[in-house]
Formats: structure tokens, sequence, C-alpha cells
């Protein structure tokens, strides 16, 4: 087993990928928290966990139940529970009986939930749009050679989005 100048070895793509992913959702967050929250607050009233749940239903072409939602976001089904209940209220989400199960409603935005979802939708392509207008190509160029290198490539392309983040708040 060879390893690199990282602490991981090259051929643990399984490990190295979970630590990927780890940090792209770190790093995505992040990016809600500084440029879709603060849009979408500003119209909606909404917090992180509310944006997470409409941008998640916009996503569903039709009513999922509660427990789909958590698993799609892979969020704590109570802390799902709580969250719709503040959008139900919001007039952001409407519930209906599950046929197939009468023990969970299913969940499906308003209009109103619409609008908050492609507002989100919206200000996150906008974002990413001008961070490949601002971006040079050493940032945006596809990363070649061993997983590792890859994902060095990949965290730097991402602490770039951060930075460009943090600039626009």
């Amino acid at each position: 087993m060879r390893f690199s100048n990282s602490k991981y070895p090259e051929d643990n793509s399984d490990y190295s990928l979970m630590i990927l992913a780890e940090q792209i959702s770190k790093d995505y967050t992040e990016v809600l928290k500084l440029v879709v929250v603060p849009a979408v607050k500003a119209l909606y009233n909404l917090k992180l966990r509310e944006v997470r749940l409409v941008m998640g239903l916009g996503q569903s072409r039709e009513a999922i139940s509660a427990s789909e939602l958590a698993d799609q976001l892979r969020q704590d089904p109570s802390t799902v529970t709580r969250s719709l209940i503040i959008l139900v209220r919001g007039g952001f989400v409407t519930t209906v009986e599950n046929e197939a199960d009468g023990r969970s409603k299913m969940i499906s935005l308003t209009d109103k939930g619409q609008a908050a979802a492609r507002l989100c939708y919206d200000s996150f392509d906008d974002f990413l749009s001008s961070i490949e207008r601002a971006s040079d190509s050493s940032v945006i160029r596809r990363p070649e050679g061993t997983t590792v290198d890859r994902i060095n490539d990949i965290k730097k392309r991402a602490a770039f989005v951060l930075r460009k983040a943090k600039g626009k708040r």
C-alpha cells in the first residue's frame, strides 16, 4: 500500500470519498447559511432548517411522508417534524392523510412554498454562476491523478467557493 503526502492511503477510496462527502455536506450548509438563507429570510423569514425542507420538497415531484423527507435530507425525524409544523403554520406546506398508511401524512409544497423553493434554488444558482464567472481555470479544471489528488483538488475548489460566499455577505 502506497501513501501520499496525505494522511489517507491512496487506494482507500471508500474512506476518502466518505471524508469528501462529509466536507461537501459541511460546505453546502455553509453556502446555504451565507447565501440562500439571507435571500429567503428577507422575503419569507425562514431559517436554515426550514430552507432545507423547502428545497427538499421542491425536488419531489409528488407528496412524500415526513419520514421519507427525513431520510432524503439525512435529518432526524423529530427535527423534520418540528420544522414541518413551522412550515404548515406559515402556509408553505400542506398535509393530507396517507392513504397507504393512516399513521402518517403526505407533505407537499403550497404555491407559497413553491415560490420559496424557487427563490432558494435561484439564489443558489446565481451564487454558483458568480463563482464560475469569477474563478480562474486552475480552480475549475477537471481533477486528474490519484483519488487523493482529485479529492484535494475538489477541496481547493470548495475552499474557493466558500471564500466567495463569505465575501457576498
